[in-house]
């Protein structure tokens, strides 16, 4: 924390060449009330440059650490990367802006493992420029848990009050079936319950249709999925399943659980983001401190033209904040 003890949230550039920027800086024009007690970490030239292109009414100054941060309604930000120019062009993939946006990250899980951030929230990143700069992750969640030494960690989308949490990540669907197996359900689990209350309710997924139908349609269920709920329960844990995963959802939005387990990407995402997709968010779960991030990515395809939603990046900022 800050000298006095200030509860300071890093917010972190994303990728320089994608609608990071803009969408911080109308985060703090437009919603200053949710921003205060915010640090920026990034690149100022960036925030300059669109800062002047879409005409936002927001003063700019740079600190070199957190406890330099002042409440004075001004975008307050670090910057820990090699560059003090813009080189990075709008919408458009490079080194550069994945170098640029790896060391953001890099600094603010550092920063925040030192006790001098609070929370960490990411503005998103172009996997393909992360990469090119050597950064050998297939995401944020990934690099994040790694550099805080955490090999027990999930991916939850929340939307609303719908909270979903991913048993595997970025993976190709082709691969998902072999990692779907009763130890690593059981951890997913027990990383939900380590993250949240043990009264929880959690409703588990099915991998196959109609969760697998008595293994008509595929045996993931009976063999892995299944197996691990009734560890749970044995527990006395909250866990019910597997549901198929067309109807889970719909119960979950109705009260019926508090989190989803879903089994693949898009099994999760999707109706997370259909039920909000500007206020969707991205909480990842059994890392030592709290990290959020907008629920959508880089937007190469609108970057520069003013039109990005910081709706999702305000709503990841409530809940670093109250969830201190």
């Amino acid at each position: 924390m800050t000298k006095n003890d200030e509860k300071i949230v890093a917010i972190t550039m994303g990728d320089p060449s994608g609608v990071g920027s803009e969408i911080i800086l109308k985060a703090f024009a437009f919603s200053a009330e949710h921003c205060k007690g915010c640090v920026v970490i990034g690149v100022p030239a960036v925030f300059q440059k669109y800062k002047d292109l879409l005409g936002i009414d927001i003063e700019i100054t740079e600190i070199t650490k957190p406890e330099e941060y002042l409440d004075n309604g001004a975008l307050q930000i670090i910057n820990p990367t090699e560059f003090q120019e813009d080189v990075f062009p709008i919408g458009e993939t490079g080194k550069n802006s994945g170098l640029a946006s790896g060391d953001c990250i890099t600094y603010a899980v550092e920063k925040t493992l030192e006790k001098q951030f609070s929370a960490i929230v990411t503005a998103p990143i172009h996997k393909v420029s992360f990469q090119s700069a050597g950064f050998d992750f297939p995401g944020h969640t990934e690099y994040i848990a790694k550099l805080a030494g955490e090999k027990r960690f999930a991916m939850m989308m929340s939307s609303g009050n719908l909270n979903v949490v991913l048993a595997t990540i970025h993976e190709a669907i082709e691969n998902v079936p072999s990692l779907i197996t009763q130890e690593f359900i059981l951890e997913k689990l027990e990383i939900i319950y380590r993250s949240f209350p043990e009264r929880t309710k959690v409703g588990v997924c099915g991998l196959n249709p109609h969760a697998g139908e008595e293994g008509k349609f595929g045996n993931q269920e009976i063999t892995s999925i299944i197996p691990a709920i009734r560890k749970m329960q044995q527990r006395g844990f909250d866990v019910q399943g597997p549901f198929p995963g067309d109807t889970i959802f719909t119960s979950a939005i109705m009260g019926e659980f508090d989190v989803v387990l879903a089994m693949y990407h898009d099994q999760g995402l999707i109706p997370v983001k259909l039920l909000g997709f500007d206020k969707a968010i991205n909480v990842t779960i059994g890392l030592p401190f709290l990290r959020t991030s907008v629920g959508h990515g880089t937007a190469f395809n609108i970057a520069g033209k003013g039109i990005a939603s910081h709706k999702s990046l305000v709503e990841a900022i409530k809940y670093a904040k109250v969830s201190y």
